[in-house]
């Protein structure tokens, strides 16, 4: 399947200090402003939502906001697993209702782990789930001193790093922890990151430290992470092998038009990064190039459908395009929602074309129920 989203053809706190006429008017003052301050000693700083602290980096900036949240949002926080600190939560949000699972190893950012959409996105290795769920620990009586033991229990297991960079990284348990190591030095480097020929092998990996240790485990998300790199890999070795801009007879083959030397660029960029964004100015042509990246995952990575999602002005005009430059069946969905639902399920069309009121509609029912989109 491939989707294509296409658009448009430190507050700190300032104190007056006021002082009456005579000595005792400024002792009172003096003695009312040194309470005031002495209450907001205890209190956390509060970081502007709007505007970046001139102290603060962006990272941190980002992290405090979401921190800040956390201590003044009310979650439900229930521990489901067997460790008082090291162990999975469910963070619940009783007023829209949604839940999320928190993974708690360490009290620093990068190596817990929360399922929602934010954490997996913001690169900061937190987000205000996390947080909310180490504010309640570290105001828990006797959970704080748990910290000071790192996490370390028998079993070995592969996890998602997150920060700036996603890494793969095995955390190798105090059981049997030289036949682990032994087995980890031929996947993973010294810094225990899985090198890029570990991608590729990592089945095999699993499977032989599954029979050292039966309590080996590999997260979710670092699986995940692992099916999506060794997949650009891929992708990535296919598109170089085709040589796009150098192969003139596969691209007449493969679109009705004669793309110009910085649009063949653009279709190898596109085709390699399987996410990106086409920004050229307006009127070069990044319809036909999004077209041309479409009709390639058709023909090389097997791709089925398309969605395109474009403002309501133009949905016809992709239509008209897609027409125009290629043999594939294109469909505009529209109308009320049982016809959007049985022409999403319309199989003869390579394109769907959607607008984004039409998306936002139907947006829970796309990833619920249509698997091949």
């Amino acid at each position: 399947m491939g989707l294509l989203f296409c658009g448009k053809l430190g507050g700190i706190s300032i104190f007056e200090k006021k002082t009456g006429h005579g000595a005792e008017s400024k002792r009172k003052t003096s003695k009312k402003i040194h309470k005031k301050i002495s209450r907001k000693k205890d209190q956390p700083l509060k970081v502007s939502y709007h505007k970046k602290p001139e102290a603060l980096e962006l990272r941190d900036w980002q992290i405090e906001l979401r921190r800040q949240f956390a201590q003044t949002q009310v979650f439900t926080i229930e521990n489901v697993g067997a460790h008082p600190v090291y162990s999975e939560f469910k963070v619940t949000n009783p007023d829209v209702k949604s839940a999320y699972k928190v993974a708690i190893r360490s009290n620093k950012p990068g190596l817990n782990f929360c399922s929602c959409p934010d954490f997996k996105s913001n690169t900061l290795g937190t987000c205000k789930h996390v947080e909310a769920v180490l504010f309640k620990i570290f105001n828990t009586r006797g959970s704080r001193k748990h910290f000071k033991q790192p996490y370390d229990p028998e079993y070995s297991s592969v996890y998602l790093r997150y920060g700036e960079t996603q890494e793969v990284k095995i955390r190798i348990g105090s059981g049997k922890r030289l036949q682990m190591q032994k087995l980890a030095a031929q996947y993973f480097g010294e810094d225990l990151v899985l090198g890029e020929s570990g991608f590729a092998h990592f089945e095999k990996f699993s499977e032989l430290a599954r029979k050292l240790d039966p309590d080996f485990r590999c997260y979710p998300d670092a699986l995940e992470y692992v099916l999506q790199q060794r997949e650009n890999l891929r992708r990535q070795a296919i598109i170089e092998n085709l040589e796009l801009t150098k192969n003139s007879d596969y691209l007449k083959a493969l679109i009705k038009a004669k793309l110009f030397p910085y649009q063949m660029q653009g279709l190898e960029f596109a085709a390699k990064a399987g996410r990106c964004l086409i920004a050229d100015e307006m009127g070069l042509g990044k319809t036909i190039q999004a077209i041309a990246t479409a009709e390639l995952w058709k023909r090389e990575m097997g791709v089925s459908k398309v969605l395109i999602v474009c403002p309501t002005s133009l949905k016809y005009q992709w239509k008209s395009e897609i027409e125009k430059f290629t043999d594939s069946a294109v469909l505009v969905i529209e109308g009320v929602q049982t016809k959007r639902r049985r022409a999403y399920q319309e199989t003869e069309s390579f394109y769907h074309i959607v607008t984004y009121n039409v998306v936002s509609n139907d947006a829970n029912y796309l990833n619920e129920r249509i698997t091949t989109l």
